[in-house]
């Protein structure tokens, strides 16, 4: 258990490399160097978050050999709330009236806790 735990985490690359295809997109490998200048901690990196299902990469073959990666939609999601506790963290964002579940839920597009909770109540009456 622990073990797994140790794998899933997340380090600070790692989350910069995330947050910088959340919100750029897909990216050739040479473009996330900014992030990590050494070239073999990138691709470690790298093969972690695909590895650990956040990150696919395509092989590119024309004109030349590249790499690209992209989030998949667990990165995308797990990229989403790193973006959103930093946005709490920076004070850029307004959770007044909310609790921290509602704000993350309306931040990702979900539906508020309570309605969750009772559609979810109606299914088990069924």
């Amino acid at each position: 258990m622990k073990e797994s735990i140790k794998n899933d985490c997340l380090h600070s690359h790692e989350t910069d490399i995330m947050l910088k295809l959340l919100v750029q997109g897909e990216c050739i490998q040479t473009s996330l160097m900014e992030i990590c200048s050494n070239n073999n901690i990138l691709k470690k990196n790298l093969a972690k978050l695909v590895d650990s299902g956040y990150v696919v990469r395509r092989v590119e073959e024309e004109p030349r050999l590249s790499y690209r990666y992209d989030l998949t939609e667990k990165g995308r999601d797990v990229a989403m709330g790193i973006q959103f506790v930093d946005m709490i963290a920076f004070g850029e964002l307004d959770m007044e009236g909310s609790t921290i579940m509602e704000s993350i839920c309306e931040y990702l597009g979900h539906q508020k806790v309570s309605e969750r909770k009772h559609s979810s109540d109606l299914k088990g009456k069924k």
